[in-house]
């Protein structure tokens, strides 16, 4: 069941289908063409993450929070199996924090 919402949360995100909550109503956000690219295939989920981080800044001014430690401690448990997710997590908060502490 794991692995199965991991591919499903890789694919929509590699997609550009994730859903989002707007203040105002529930709106579709188009990642694919504003913040997605073929390259993205190439870089690393941490990478990924950290860009995305700099991304929600540039556009809403906010960051979204992701729960690093839970992530890390489900990955430990699952041996490895939401690597991704944890590594993007990580990338992500990374970058916040960057942005925050400039």
């Amino acid at each position: 069941m794991l692995q199965e919402i991991h591919d499903f949360v890789k694919n929509n995100y590699e997609h550009g289908t994730f859903w989002t909550y707007n203040e105002h109503n529930w709106s579709k956000t188009d990642y694919s063409s504003k913040n997605c690219s073929d390259q993205q295939n190439n870089m690393s989920d941490y990478q990924l993450g950290y860009q995305q981080a700099i991304q929600d800044y540039k556009t809403q001014h906010e960051f979204h929070h992701y729960p690093e430690k839970l992530a890390k401690l489900i990955n430990k448990l699952t041996n490895g199996h939401i690597s991704e997710i944890s590594e993007y997590i990580r990338g992500y908060n990374v970058g916040k924090e960057e942005l925050l502490y400039k």
